[in-house]
């Protein structure tokens, strides 16, 4: 159930206008432990959409762990460092 309900938020990520911003802050808010998780399950939903030929899904799954090391470092700013980068 818990996995369900990351793999719907990691996979909405894409959709969000924030980009990065959008995805540091889910990442603040599942902590640490759920926010490796979610990265991992990005991993691996990535290779099972190249698998089945979703290119699309594989596409952003990919661009997130990309980006992971950049989301990372924007959800660990202190508030007054995201407001003035805003």
């Amino acid at each position: 159930m818990l996995l369900g309900h990351i793999r719907d938020r990691v996979s909405r990520i894409d959709e969000y206008t924030g980009g990065e911003e959008a995805a540091a802050a889910l990442v603040r808010k599942l902590g640490g432990g759920m926010a490796e998780m979610a990265r991992e399950l990005c991993c691996r939903l990535h290779t099972v959409c190249e698998r089945k030929k979703r290119a699309k899904k594989a596409l952003a799954y990919n661009g997130l762990v990309q980006s992971w090391p950049e989301i990372q470092w924007i959800a660990q700013r202190p508030e007054q460092a995201r407001i003035a980068a805003s």
